[in-house]
């Protein structure tokens, strides 16, 4: 492959930003996804899909395998995306932890948060696993002694490295994670440095936010199964809300419910999403909130019906991203607008969406011309539109 003349003609340099460019992705680099995408509400689902992560990682195998030179440049990208899923690994390479653009320590993966979703496939919140039990070991931790400043501006991390990281001097911690932006973190008692946007995986209290202070922080999103969750949330939005642009919550145990003026706590949100929740009363006309997103994936039409309240009765929402997927349940729908006494086949399996609800739903936000998505950003328009040009290429080719 070496000896081929196109090869050899090209300069290195330029070989350096061919591959950078083939090693770089939009979503998953961005620490930031909410303000570049056009679709703000839809960023953090593709920031999290691991398929993308995983993508990255064979381009990078594949592309090593070309020609030394290849592999030499491939080594030194600033982009590269280091995923390792064994913390307790004394030979991580340390050149590329340090120079990696997106850092994730142990395996991220998406779960449903009720249920089972063999129908209807999304994204709702995300687990960290690894390999260490007794927090005592840390790939970063280890490499402290002669890593000063790591490059990365995403952290993905879970409990025992934070937990063993925090065991280090905290000037030290600060420093070397000055230049992150973005941390998905299991729980912990302490965040030494500010970030925009923070994801939290707890099943702890989150009373311990009132220790430190995050004044840079816009993106929030929570996952939990705690029971006392409920307890916890009014102090931490009260201590992190009034900057807040866009605010994520998965409760997997109980529905939502917000106490007090939640308008007052959450002044600059713009994007909403929740699980399963007690609806507060609709915003002020005056308040930004422009996008709510289902993330309740579990078969609960009186949530649906709460939404359809929305759809009818807050003014300022200009979109509801619901968790269904047209794909899943499009000919049940199709005989839903010719005839709306046909069957619902979904309505009689628990763990599906019903396809009548998410009608009725459609029908409330077209009315008050409220665009109604999936949880892939389409409407139902769009959905036929695609369909349709998938067809008429088919019969082209």
């Amino acid at each position: 492959m070496e000896s081929l003349p196109v090869f050899v003609s090209v300069p290195p340099e330029i070989w350096f930003k061919i591959l950078g460019f083939v090693l770089w992705d939009d979503i998953i680099f961005d620490p930031d996804p909410v303000s570049s995408s056009p679709q703000p509400h839809l960023a953090l689902r593709s920031w999290h899909n691991t398929e993308r992560t995983l993508e990255i990682s064979k381009r990078r195998f594949v592309l090593r395998s070309v020609s030394r030179t290849w592999r030499d440049i491939v080594d030194t990208l600033p982009s590269y995306h280091f995923q390792s899923t064994e913390t307790n690994d004394a030979t991580t390479d340390e050149f590329s932890l340090q120079r990696a653009h997106r850092l994730q320590l142990g395996t991220s993966t998406n779960r449903s948060n009720r249920g089972n979703r063999h129908c209807c496939k999304g994204y709702n919140y995300w687990n960290l696993s690894d390999s260490a039990e007794s927090g005592t070991s840390s790939i970063l931790a280890d490499h402290m002694s002669s890593i000063d400043t790591l490059r990365a501006e995403i952290l993905i991390i879970p409990r025992s490295e934070w937990n063993a990281l925090m065991k280090k001097p905290l000037d030290d911690v600060r420093q070397l994670l000055s230049k992150v932006r973005a941390l998905l973190i299991e729980y912990s008692g302490f965040i030494p440095t500010d970030i925009p946007m923070l994801f939290i995986n707890t099943e702890e209290c989150l009373n311990w936010v009132g220790k430190w202070g995050l004044p840079s922080l816009r993106y929030l999103e929570l996952a939990t199964t705690l029971d006392a969750f409920q307890e916890c949330l009014p102090y931490f939005l009260n201590n992190v809300g009034q900057e807040l642009i866009s605010l994520q919550i998965s409760d997997a145990s109980n529905p939502i419910h917000f106490l007090g003026d939640i308008w007052d706590i959450l002044p600059r949100v713009r994007y909403l999403g929740l699980t399963m929740s007690i609806l507060p009363p609709p915003p002020p006309p005056n308040h930004p909130l422009q996008v709510f997103s289902n993330r309740e994936h579990g078969h609960y039409r009186s949530w649906r019906d709460h939404l359809k309240i929305m759809a009818e009765k807050w003014v300022g929402v200009q979109c509801i991203s619901d968790a269904h997927t047209w794909d899943c349940m499009a000919k049940e729908f199709l005989d839903l607008q010719h005839d709306l006494t046909s069957p619902d086949i979904h309505s009689l399996n628990k763990f599906c969406i019903c396809s009548r609800c998410v009608y009725s739903l459609y029908i409330a936000c077209e009315k008050r011309g409220v665009r109604y998505e999936d949880e892939y950003g389409r409407t139902w328009a769009e959905y036929n539109f695609g369909q349709r040009s998938s067809l008429l290429q088919a019969v082209e080719i």
